[in-house]
C-alpha cells in the first residue's frame, strides 16, 4: 500500500479508502452568508480570460 501511495503522491489512506469505496463526495459549496458576496466574485472571474 505504501509503494503504491508514494508512486501515485497520494496519502496512504487516500489509497485505501479509494479501495475500499469509503470516500464520500463533496456537494456543493452553499452558505447563507455568501449568498451576497458569491454573484459578484462571479462577475469577476467571467471578466477574466483564464
Amino acid at each position: 500500500m505504501s509503494l503504491v501511495a508514494s508512486t501515485l503522491g497520494v496519502g496512504r489512506s487516500t489509497v485505501y479508502d479509494r479501495l475500499t469505496g469509503t470516500t464520500r463526495t463533496r456537494g456543493p459549496y452553499s452558505k447563507a452568508e455568501d449568498a451576497d458576496l458569491l454573484p459578484r466574485i462571479r462577475q469577476i472571474a467571467a471578466q477574466r480570460p483564464t
